[in-house]
């Protein structure tokens, strides 16, 4: 398989470029501010309002969430668009509005999909700084297959529980991807369901005091080219407890030979991938400084269990650490990208995934 343009934003010569009147409702781009800044960005769109946020594809470590910027705006009939930005800042009530995308939607066909771009010029509030941007909508067909999501709900007044499953579909119901999407899925499912029911028969003498559960599994699309799928899954339980449980599963799949791409995959055999990603880790997890240095080592000590929540990026191989895996649950979950300059010696011929600029820290 040949990974040479993974998560590389396609800049090719425009099919068609005409101003988009039929837009979808939510749109996931990816792109870049200038030369230099990598950034994902999702909209909602609802009668010409635009809401949604987004942030910097960068290597090193971030807080999930921490790094979002949220956009409000509008799209006009004939497909310009102004965006506005604004960040949260110390000893500030309100957001601080930051800066402002300006420029017009339009739609090109990549390979026999129509695809959605939006391009113009970024302007920085505090100085009135101007840099070019481009985005680009990550692909609804990636391998020539549809890529849709799914949403379920169930919810039971005599169990006192409520089920969300909001889940990738690519292609037919029983494609590959879908039916190995559902051995993770399932069982969690299942084990919700057992656990609510031994909750309603513990309390049996006193269903009022039943406690409100609450399962919700969600996806990010990181991914999705000719070549590609990778997501990364969010589960959030609750069950009456002092606080919700997390976690996080990440999938990669082979579009081509239609199998899972294992983290082994990637590297040369033989290759001291394992250590070289967990040192980058650990180099960057301490500066947050977590404590108990048993713990973190134990957490990022390179195993199959500690690293098998990895997503490709443009910027490089990130890594997810879920709660309790290096520190207490209060330290929260970390993201840890290493950046593919790093790994690129070790990577096996045909999976190269080149990054699309060069790998900075901050715009």
């Amino acid at each position: 398989m040949k990974l040479l343009a993974l998560l590389v934003l396609v800049i090719a010569a425009p099919v068609l470029a005409q101003p988009v009147a039929d837009h979808p409702a939510r749109l996931i781009l990816l792109g870049a501010i200038g030369q230099n800044y990598l950034i994902r960005m999702e909209l909602a769109l609802t009668d010409g309002e635009i809401k949604g946020r987004y942030h910097y594809e960068r290597v090193g470590v971030v807080r999930p969430g921490s790094n979002s910027i949220n956009l409000t705006g509008r799209i006009e009939p004939s497909g310009e668009v102004v965006l506005a930005e604004f960040a949260e800042e110390p000893g500030r009530v309100a957001p601080v509005r930051t800066g402002e995308f300006t420029g017009r939607l339009t739609r090109r066909v990549l390979d026999g999909e129509s695809i959605v771009q939006i391009s113009g010029a970024w302007t920085r509030s505090r100085d009135g700084r101007r840099l070019p941007f481009t985005l680009e909508q990550v692909r609804s067909a990636p391998g020539g297959l549809r890529l849709t999501t799914r949403e379920e709900l169930e919810e039971s007044r005599e169990l006192n529980y409520s089920l969300r499953r909001h889940l990738p579909v690519l292609g037919s119901g029983d494609s590959a991807f879908n039916r190995h999407l559902a051995t993770i899925v399932t069982p969690l499912v299942d084990q919700f369901r057992r656990d609510v029911t031994e909750l309603r028969r513990t309390a049996q003498d006193r269903p009022d005091q039943l406690p409100a559960s609450s399962l919700d599994i969600d996806h990010q699309i990181v991914a999705a080219t000719p070549e590609l799928l990778s997501i990364l899954l969010t589960v959030y339980t609750y069950s009456g407890g002092a606080h919700p449980n997390s976690q996080s599963l990440a999938l990669t799949w082979d579009l081509r030979r239609n199998a899972m791409v294992e983290l082994a995959d990637l590297f040369l055999p033989g290759s001291s991938y394992g250590r070289i990603i967990s040192e980058y880790c650990r180099r960057e997890l301490r500066r947050l400084d977590l404590g108990n240095p048993e713990w973190f080592a134990r957490g990022t000590s390179f195993s199959q269990e500690n690293y098998q929540r990895w997503n490709p990026t443009r910027a490089g191989l990130r890594i997810t650490f879920d709660t309790y895996q290096v520190a207490a649950y209060a330290q929260g979950s970390f993201e840890v990208t290493v950046p593919w300059s790093l790994l690129r010696p070790l990577l096996r011929p045909g999976y190269f995934p080149a990054p699309a600029r060069p790998e900075v820290s901050g715009r």
